[in-house]
C-alpha cells in the first residue's frame, strides 16, 4: 500500500501456537485478534462474483481503481508448500459495500465482500488496540479537569454533612453537590472514551508540535488523600490515569493526546514519569467536547436543598435589614399526652417558627421555606455579563444542626448561605459560599421577598397536602 507497506509474519518466538506479529515493526499493542481475523479471512478468500478477465487499458481500469494512477493495494499471501497468491484491491462496488479485486497472475477480476476493503487496506496503526480510560470511577475519588482559558472541574468523592453519606461533589469552579443522574451519564460516556488513533511510538523532539506542554485540557483521575491545606496526595495500590491533550491534527478535527498512569503494575506510586517517551494518539472532537463539560451540566442546581428537620434558624436579610427565624421541634400529643407515632413508628414532630419571640404561621412558613430552598442557579457567569454588581438585595443563611471542624479541633456549626447581588434586568449575581461564578433568575428571588412578607402574615398559601 502507497499508505503503509508491511508484512504480516507468524511470530518465531511463539513455538507453542501460531500467533502472528508484524514484521520490523512495534507489536506491542498490536491487536493479535484482529490480525487473527486477517488471516481468516485469507484462508477463505472467495469472490461474490466472477466478473471475468480485467480490461488491459489504464482508462478501462480505472472504472475498478485498479489502474496505477489510483494506487491500487497490493496483497501477496505466501502458503506453505503452494506459493505466493498475489492480489490487486480495487474500488468500493457502487452502495453495496462490496469491493473489486483481481488476481494479478491471472488477471482475473472479482467482485468481493466488504472485509476485502476492511481489511486489506489497513495500514499498521489501525490494527493496534487503541487505549481507553479503563480506571473505574469505583477505585476513585478525586477527578479533575484543567481545560486552557477555563476553570476547569474538580471533583471529590466526600462525605456530605448532612445525609453522612458519600457523594460526589464540585468543588472547583464552585462548591455544589452534583446530580446523581447528570453525573452516571457524564462518568458512562467518560468510561467509553477511546482514543481515535495511533500516531508515534514516542512523542520525543516532537514534545511541543504536539502541543502538550501548553496542553488544551488534562483529565486526572485517581485516589487521594487531603492534606491538611486541602491538597490531594495521590494514594499507592490504587489506580490513576491522566490524560494530557494537545494541539489539533493538521486537516482533522481530532486532536493529539497521551495516557499513562501514575502507578506501576504492581500499583505502587511512581515517582515520576518520562512523558516524552509515551506514545501518542490522536484524541475525537466528541471526546473532547465531552471533557469540557461545564460544572452546570452536572451539579445540582437547587443548590440549598435541606431538610427543614436539619435546621435550627433561618437568617434572611432583605435590602440590608435582617431577621432571624427561630425553628424548634417537639412531640405532636394525643389527647391523653403521648406521643403521635408516624407510619414508620417515629414521634410525629411539631415545627414551631419563631420571629423575636412571636410565632409565625406554621403553614405558610413551611410554603416559603419549600421556595427558599428550592432556589436553581440559572447559569455560569460569562465575559458578556456585566462583572461590576450592584447591591446586595437579599441574603439568607440556613443554620443546621451539623457541625465542620476547623484546623483547630474546634466544631463550627454548618451553614448554607446564598446572597444575591443587582447584575442586569433578568439576573442576580449570587455569592454561594463564598462563590461568584453564577447567576439566579431575578424573578424568582423577587418572588421569594414578596413571599417571606406574605409567610409571615399567614398569607402565604400552604403547600399541597399530597
Amino acid at each position: 500500500s502507497s499508505r503503509d507497506p508491511y508484512s504480516i509474519i507468524r511470530d518465531p518466538a511463539d513455538t507453542d501456537s501460531v500467533s502472528w506479529m508484524i514484521e520490523n515493526r512495534d507489536n506491542t499493542d498490536i491487536s493479535q485478534y484482529n490480525l487473527m481475523l486477517l488471516i481468516n479471512r485469507c484462508t477463505t478468500l472467495r469472490a461474490l462474483r466472477d466478473l471475468g478477465r480485467a480490461p488491459s487499458s489504464e482508462e478501462d481500469l480505472a472504472l475498478y481503481g485498479l489502474d496505477s494512477a489510483s494506487d491500487p493495494v497490493r496483497v501477496s499471501i505466501t502458503i506453505k508448500d503452494k506459493g505466493v497468491y498475489t492480489y490487486l484491491i480495487g474500488s468500493q462496488y457502487g452502495t453495496e459495500n462490496q469491493y473489486y479485486f483481481m488476481d494479478a497472475s491471472s488477471s482475473e477480476l472479482y467482485l468481493g465482500h466488504q472485509t476485502i476493503g476492511t481489511y486489506f487496506t489497513r495500514t499498521v496503526d489501525e490494527w493496534r488496540d487503541l487505549p481507553t480510560l479503563d480506571v473505574q470511577t469505583g477505585a476513585i475519588n478525586y477527578l479533575t479537569i484543567d481545560r486552557k482559558s477555563d476553570d476547569g472541574l474538580t471533583m471529590i468523592y466526600n462525605s456530605d454533612l448532612i445525609s453522612g453519606e458519600n457523594v460526589w461533589q464540585i468543588i472547583s469552579p464552585f462548591l455544589c453537590d452534583t446530580d446523581a443522574t447528570k453525573l452516571n451519564t457524564f462518568f458512562e460516556s467518560l468510561a467509553a472514551i477511546t482514543m481515535s488513533g495511533y500516531v508515534a511510538e514516542t512523542a520525543g523532539e516532537d514534545w511541543d508540535k504536539y502541543g502538550f506542554e501548553d496542553y488544551y485540557l488534562r483529565l486526572a483521575m485517581f485516589q487521594a488523600e487531603l492534606t491538611e491545606e486541602g491538597e490531594p496526595v495521590i494514594k499507592e495500590n490504587y489506580p490513576s490515569q491522566i490524560l494530557i491533550v494537545g494541539n489539533p491534527v493538521e486537516g482533522s478535527d481530532d486532536r493529539y493526546a497521551i495516557l499513562y498512569s501514575m502507578h506501576d503494575a504492581s500499583g505502587k506510586l511512581l515517582e515520576s514519569v518520562d512523558l516524552k517517551s509515551l506514545k501518542v494518539y490522536t484524541i475525537s472532537s466528541a471526546s473532547v467536547n465531552l471533557l469540557r463539560t461545564d460544572a452546570m451540566d452536572i451539579a445540582n442546581l437547587s443548590f440549598a436543598m435541606q431538610h427543614i428537620d436539619n435546621m435550627n434558624s433561618i437568617d434572611i436579610t432583605i435590602r440590608g435589614q435582617k431577621e432571624t427565624i427561630e425553628i424548634t421541634r417537639k412531640n405532636k400529643l394525643d389527647d391523653d399526652h403521648n406521643p403521635i407515632l408516624d407510619a414508620s413508628g417515629e414521634n410525629v414532630l411539631l415545627t414551631t417558627f419563631t420571629l423575636n419571640g412571636e410565632t409565625l404561621p406554621e403553614a405558610s412558613m413551611r410554603a416559603f421555606y419549600a421556595k427558599l430552598i428550592s432556589i436553581s442557579l440559572a447559569a455560569r457567569i460569562q465575559e458578556t455579563d456585566p462583572q461590576k454588581y450592584g447591591e446586595e438585595v437579599f441574603s439568607f443563611s440556613l443554620n443546621t444542626t451539623s457541625f465542620i471542624t476547623d484546623e483547630n479541633g474546634e466544631n463550627i456549626p454548618y451553614s448554607v448561605t446564598a446572597s444575591f447581588y443587582e447584575m442586569d434586568m433578568n439576573y442576580y449575581m449570587v455569592d454561594y459560599n463564598g462563590y461568584r461564578v453564577c447567576k439566579v433568575k431575578k424573578d424568582y428571588i423577587d418572588d421569594i421577598i414578596q413571599s417571606y412578607y406574605l409567610a409571615k402574615e399567614g398569607e402565604l398559601p400552604p403547600l399541597r397536602e399530597s
